[in-house]
């Protein structure tokens, strides 16, 4: 059986169930509720594997915070950008996800690290939110306990 995603493409039912098993993985690494709002619009960059992802600088409470989330598995480069493009200075990003201390050495030798929000799924703005395949969504209790 084939189902249809956005954009009209059709994903078959190992295809459902591998983004299902991916969207497990993600939502497990949720260990808190995340708000930021944008002080500058998103940038995006593209990892080792060109997986697109957004970097969000903003404010969480009082505190500058720096988050970034990446494209779902099953959208489009296009997909994700169309999201991303959509984003003002201004907008409250709302979700879960997870702190990652990132690691490298400066031009100079000396170690360095910085603490960044992972926003592993998105709740809102719902202009900026995927358009899940059909037969796909996230755990509705990603904060357990």
């Amino acid at each position: 059986m084939t189902k249809r995603g956005h954009g009209g493409q059709a994903f078959s039912e190992d295809d459902i169930h591998r983004f299902e098993v991916l969207i497990s993985d993600l939502a497990a690494k949720v260990d808190r509720k995340v708000e930021i709002r944008l002080t500058e619009l998103p940038i995006v960059r593209f990892n080792v594997g060109l997986h697109p992802y957004a970097v969000l600088y903003g404010v969480s409470g009082e505190l500058a915070t720096v988050a970034k989330f990446a494209a779902l598995p099953f959208e489009s480069e296009l997909q994700f950008l169309d999201r991303i493009n959509d984003l003002d200075v201004g907008d409250v990003l709302t979700g879960y996800g997870h702190v990652e201390v990132r690691r490298w050495k400066s031009s100079m030798g000396k170690n360095l690290s910085a603490a960044e929000v992972v926003i592993d799924v998105l709740s809102g703005p719902e202009k900026a939110l995927p358009q899940m395949p059909e037969g796909v969504s996230f755990p509705k209790d990603l904060l357990r306990g």
